[in-house]
Order: structure tokens, then C-alpha cells, then sequence
């Protein structure tokens, strides 16, 4: 594989003696990769806090809910790098400071760990 100087990819194979080539119409630029939040909810204390909905909604307008784990994990997948997403937790008997927390997905992969004080 080459590219020419317009910044095109020129491709070219043999295949059982013959040569084949192809030109790409289209330059190439970063393409947003997926990417996923991931992280832990736990109380005052550190103990995980199960059944916990966690709420993603990016600033597109996609939106995504998620729960946590019996011990306070939770994974969210399929998002986009590159995109700001609002992660609010919300179960009944814990509340939460703040409310939500925005999260700049950079990179493929972020941690978001949240504590809430049980009542």
C-alpha cells in the first residue's frame, strides 16, 4: 500500500501472477473509534452499591442506561470517542453529589468511579 502525494491511497496486490491495483477516491483522516466508560459506584464507606441506573447521554442526543453489578461495577460499551457524554446516577435511598458528572470521552476507554452517601 502507497499513497500519492494528493494523500490518496494507491493499493496494489499480486494474486496467482496477477497484478491488481486500486485508487481511493476519498482522502483519509481520524475516525472516531468506539470507545466505553466504565467504573465503580460505591458509599460513604467504599462498600459497592448495587442496582444503581446509570444514565449516559451524549450531547447528540444518543442516550444509553446501565446498571451496576452486585458489587458496584458497572460497563457501559458501544459509545464514541471524541464525544462529551452526562453520566447521572440514580437509586432510591442514595443520593448522589453531584448529580452528574460530564465525561469527555477522549480515548477508547474512561473511568468514572461516583460515591453516594445511603440514607
Amino acid at each position: 500500500m502507497a499513497f500519492d502525494p494528493g494523500g490518496k491511497v494507491v493499493a496494489a496486490g499480486e494474486s496467482g501472477g496477477n497484478i491488481a491495483a486500486a485508487r481511493f477516491q476519498g482522502a483519509l483522516g481520524p475516525t472516531a473509534g468506539e470507545g466505553r466508560i466504565v467504573g465503580r459506584v460505591t458509599d460513604q464507606f467504599g462498600n459497592g452499591i448495587n442496582g444503581v441506573a446509570l444514565s449516559i447521554n451524549a450531547t447528540s442526543g444518543r442516550s444509553s442506561i446501565t446498571r451496576t453489578s452486585s458489587l458496584g461495577y458497572y460497563s457501559i460499551t458501544g459509545l464514541s470517542a471524541g464525544t462529551t457524554y452526562v453520566v447521572t446516577p440514580y437509586r432510591k435511598g442514595v443520593i448522589f453529589e453531584p448529580g452528574s458528572i460530564v465525561v469527555n470521552l477522549t480515548d477508547d476507554l474512561v473511568e468514572v468511579n461516583l460515591t453516594g452517601i445511603r440514607q
